[in-house]
């Protein structure tokens, strides 16, 4: 089933992060069981921000959407 993955800046505590994975299930959970989605979060330094999308789209992933922070 759906494995979401995300990446952001350094800086925010478990529980933030927690929560925020949680939110993002939620949202999901409007198409399949809550269940079945699992959420991972990857926080990296800033300036390692974009290199690390990078890594992620060379691997396979694909980049639906980029923000402003990508490009």
């Amino acid at each position: 089933m759906p494995h979401i993955s995300i990446t952001l800046y350094k800086g925010r505590d478990e529980e933030t992060l927690k929560e925020m994975a949680e939110k993002v299930q939620a949202a999901l959970a409007e198409n399949c069981p809550a269940s079945a989605l699992s959420v991972s979060v990857k926080e990296v330094e800033p300036d390692d921000f974009k290199s690390s999308v990078d890594a992620l789209i060379e691997s396979g992933d694909k980049l639906m959407i980029e923000s402003d922070f990508y490009k």
